[in-house]
């Protein structure tokens, strides 16, 4: 049986290139920043092998693995560049990427969704609001019932209450907008 070619497509590489200064382009595959990063172990493709997706035109592989949204952005990889090649920017800028095309990884639904509410969160405060992020988050009945049967949600809201009581955490989110 013989595997069916992928689509070369460079529309991402090239919008890459362009917001992040020939970032791809950069890369000779030294292979620090997967040798860095914390969570290689967890990943399918590996940050080094991502760019090289890219370069190869291969962009639809790299939006549908599990990697991107294993990153935890902690720009280990981006440091440990010789060639100062943004990855952590670039694994972000996939992620919204995937978000927008619609092909995320099933297996990335929770990191995924926690993302979506994230971002979500984020435009309609300008900063994070703990309540609002978990509620929205939450909203997805797999996440609730996942949660529910590990035991995790009971700690959810215990944490939530101790947080609140000693005042860590607003149940009002304070609203910032861009100043005109």
């Amino acid at each position: 049986m013989t595997k069916a070619r992928e689509e070369i497509n460079f529309s991402i590489a090239e919008t890459i290139n362009q917001k992040f200064d020939n970032s791809l382009l950069s890369c000779f595959q030294c292979v620090k920043c997967t040798d860095g990063c914390p969570l290689a172990f967890a990943m399918d493709i590996h940050p080094h092998e991502i760019i090289r997706l890219l370069l190869l035109g291969l962009e639809e592989r790299a939006l549908k693995s599990t990697a991107i949204w294993v990153c935890s952005s902690c720009y280990t990889c981006t440091t440990r560049c010789p060639n100062e090649v943004d990855v952590a920017g670039i694994i972000d800028y996939l992620k919204q990427e995937a978000h927008t095309r619609g092909i995320v990884n099933p297996i990335a639904h929770d990191v995924h969704k926690f993302h979506e509410s994230f971002m979500k969160n984020i435009e309609r405060t300008g900063r994070i609001h703990e309540p609002l992020l978990l509620a929205s988050y939450f909203a997805d009945r797999h996440i609730m019932k996942s949660r529910y049967k590990k035991g995790l949600l009971k700690d959810d809201i215990k944490t939530g209450i101790a947080l609140f009581t000693k005042r860590r955490m607003k149940l009002v989110p304070d609203v910032f907008r861009e100043k005109r």
